[in-house]
């Protein structure tokens, strides 16, 4: 599988992630479980706790493709 998407993740104070979501507009992939998938893999990751206390939106552009 390759293609590309742009994710809006949003982290909470804490460094959990509190929201993702995948702009089908601007994804070649075509598929919910993608974002299911990226989803479950972010929910794994660190984030740092946020300086000011608040929570942080970013976008994000994300490529896969596969490598033999």
């Amino acid at each position: 599988m390759e293609g590309r998407a742009l994710l809006a993740i949003t982290v909470d104070a804490r460094g959990a992630l509190r929201s993702l979501s995948l702009d089908p507009a601007r994804s070649s992939f075509g598929d919910a479980a993608v974002a299911t998938c990226v989803k479950a893999a972010l929910e794994q990751v660190g984030f740092p706790t946020s300086p000011d206390g608040r929570e942080a939106t970013v976008e994000y552009p994300l490529r896969l493709r596969l490598i033999r």
